[in-house]
Formats: C-alpha cells, sequence, structure tokens
C-alpha cells in the first residue's frame, strides 16, 4: 500500500468558522430543549406521561450536546452513532405523543423495570448468576466473579410491578414475552410496532428511517471501512463529510419534538420558540437546503 499519513487537522479557517456556527446552532437547541424540560415539571398532566417524557428528553438532549461537541471538532463520522442513538429517543417520544400517552409511557417503565431485573437476576448468587460465572471463565483474561445476593432487590422489582399503576402492563408484557426468546420492545406491548422499523412506519418517518437509520448501522457494527480508502488515500481523520447530514437531522428532528411538546405543555410559549427559532432560521434554512456547504475533492 505504500506510505500513508493519517490527517486530523483542520487548517482551513473559513470551515473552522462554519463548524463553529453549526455547533453554536446546535448548542442553542440544547439549551431550549432544557427550558422545555422546566415547561414539563411546572406545568404537569400526569405523572407517568411527565417524568417518562422528562427523562426521554434529558438523554435526548445529551446526545445533541455530543453531536456538538463532535461537529465543532469536525469529527462528523464519529457523530453518526450518536444521531443515530437519536434517532431511537426522537422516535420514542413521538410515539409516547402520538396517542394512548399513559399506557406508552407506563409501557416505557416497565421495559425500563423488566431491563433492570433482568440485570441483577443475571449476576444474583441465587439466579442467573452461576451462568454468568460459567459465560465469564471462557473470556480471554482472567475475570473474577464473585456475584452478589440480589434477592431482596429483585423481591422488591416484582412486588412494584404486581402493583398498580404497572400491574396490567406487566401482564401485558408477559403476554407478549409468551413464545419470544428475547424480551420485547417497550413499544411493542398494546399491539405496537414489533421493531424499529415498524415503529418508524406508524410515525410515519420510514424513509428517514430506511435512508439514514439503516445505512448508518455499517458505521455502528464496523462493515463498511474501505470506504475511507480514496484515490488520495486515507481520509483524514477530521473529514467533516457528512457534517451537513448530521446537522439537518439533528436540528430538524430537535425543532419537530420541540413544537410538539410546547403545544402540548405550554402552548402559550409558541411565541416564544418562533422568536427563538426566527434567530437561527438562516443556518437552518443553508445546512438543509441541497446546496452543500462544503465542497470536497474526491
Amino acid at each position: 500500500m505504500g506510505k500513508i499519513k493519517v490527517v486530523r487537522n483542520i487548517e482551513n479557517v473559513d470551515l473552522v468558522g462554519l463548524l463553529d456556527t453549526l455547533a453554536s446552532t446546535i448548542d442553542s437547541q440544547v439549551d431550549f430543549g432544557t427550558t422545555v424540560i422546566e415547561m414539563i415539571i411546572d406545568n404537569p398532566r400526569d405523572e407517568f406521561i411527565d417524568s417518562t417524557l422528562i427523562v426521554l428528553l434529558r438523554d435526548y438532549l445529551e446526545l445533541l450536546d455530543g453531536i456538538s461537541v463532535l461537529v465543532r471538532q469536525g469529527c462528523s463520522e464519529a457523530a453518526i452513532p450518536i444521531i443515530r442513538a437519536t434517532f431511537e429517543y426522537y422516535l420514542s417520544i413521538l410515539y409516547i405523543l402520538q396517542e394512548e400517552s399513559y399506557k406508552r409511557a407506563l409501557s416505557y417503565q416497565v421495559g425500563t423495570l423488566k431491563a433492570k431485573s433482568r440485570e441483577l437476576n443475571k449476576t444474583n448468587v441465587k439466579g442467573g448468576g452461576r451462568k454468568f460465572k460459567r459465560t465469564l471463565e471462557k473470556n480471554s483474561y482472567k475475570v473474577t466473579f464473585k456475584g452478589t445476593d440480589n434477592t431482596v432487590k429483585l423481591t422488591a422489582l416484582r412486588k412494584l410491578l404486581n402493583s398498580e399503576p404497572f400491574k396490567e402492563v406487566n401482564i401485558e408484557w408477559d403476554r407478549v414475552q409468551r413464545g419470544m426468546t428475547v424480551p420485547p420492545n417497550w413499544y411493542s406491548l398494546y399491539n405496537g410496532p414489533g421493531n424499529i422499523q415498524k415503529l418508524a412506519d406508524r410515525l410515519g418517518v420510514v424513509a428517514e428511517y430506511e435512508l439514514l437509520y439503516r445505512n448508518w448501522s455499517s458505521k455502528i457494527h464496523g462493515t463498511d471501512s474501505f470506504r475511507n480508502l480514496s484515490n488520495r488515500g486515507l481520509k483524514q481523520i477530521r473529514m467533516p463529510e457528512s457534517i451537513q447530514l448530521v446537522c439537518t437531522w439533528a436540528m430538524t428532528w430537535t425543532h419537530k419534538i420541540t413544537i410538539e411538546l410546547i403545544t402540548l405543555y405550554k402552548p402559550t410559549e409558541r411565541a416564544a420558540y418562533f422568536i427563538f427559532y426566527l434567530g437561527i432560521r438562516d443556518i437552518y434554512k443553508n445546512v438543509t437546503s441541497r446546496k452543500p456547504l462544503i465542497l470536497f475533492k474526491e
């Protein structure tokens, strides 16, 4: 292959300025998103719906904040796994907001409790701990595992799942899981979509699933690394080729869920949001246009 030099510096001053502008725009969306969390807290509708949306939005904003950091440094390829995960949070929030919000919020919470129960049982010396220990013994280097007695915690979780308001949803979870070798997705309960593709279809965003989410999987699973080898050699590490794509969807999804949540919890603040939006509109339109923000040599 010959001598190859891997470059990781962005020396173009104009490009550095553009990246900073894009990152700052996403930063402002993160900041506004935190005020949306405050709106939910200050205008409660239902404790289970509210709490579920708050934690989902909080994690969504954390991922968005991470995208901002990577965009500022020109690390668009490294941002792809994060923007892909952001899409899943986006779908979860939209699905809860779509209809039957109470049941769907409880389904999400039961899914969380079930996952916690599985994790505790896996390391429980009186449960799955022995099997887990045998699994770790197959590791290429020694891993010491003694396990813990999680009986009390597991009993408390079972009691919680069999109490109101979780009892009905827990029964539905067990019904859906019957005959399955893996746990169901929380959104599959009550005749919900069986997988994320069907979830995207149910929400009317299946094109985003097919054209973005599915294609981004190669970055997650490490199956398409040869795309970073071109006629000019190895692409530099901080190569912002996907920066416009990443920013387009980060900004778009955030814009959509912000409007949805404000409309539900404090519609009088829609005017304040649109004043905010006017401040980023020109940048957003440039990013989402078909005109490339950056031209790259082949």
